[in-house]
């Protein structure tokens, strides 16, 4: 799989991208993603080596990128909710 600008977009205000992957590739799809620029928040699987994550940090750092890895139920609302209320 190969992204290029016209896919995810170069303008200025286009900071970042949404691609829906299977768990294997979501390191080097992000890793192609910071390598044009854009700030990645990607699902868990982040990562199947070290070397991936070490990688990811590299480029993240070299970019001056923000990066998350998210677990898309702490993302709803209503889980943030019953956290609070425990």
């Amino acid at each position: 799989m190969l992204i290029t600008g016209n896919v995810v977009g170069n303008e200025r205000w286009n900071r970042c991208c949404c691609r829906t992957t299977p768990d294997y590739i979501h390191a080097p799809a992000s890793l192609q993603v910071m390598e044009i620029g854009k700030a990645v928040y990607c699902q868990k699987p982040l990562i199947h080596h070290v070397s991936d994550a070490y990688a990811m940090i590299d480029m993240a750092k070299a970019k001056g990128l923000v990066t998350q890895m998210g677990i898309q139920v702490h993302s709803f609302y209503d889980y943030g909710l019953a956290t609070q209320l425990i």
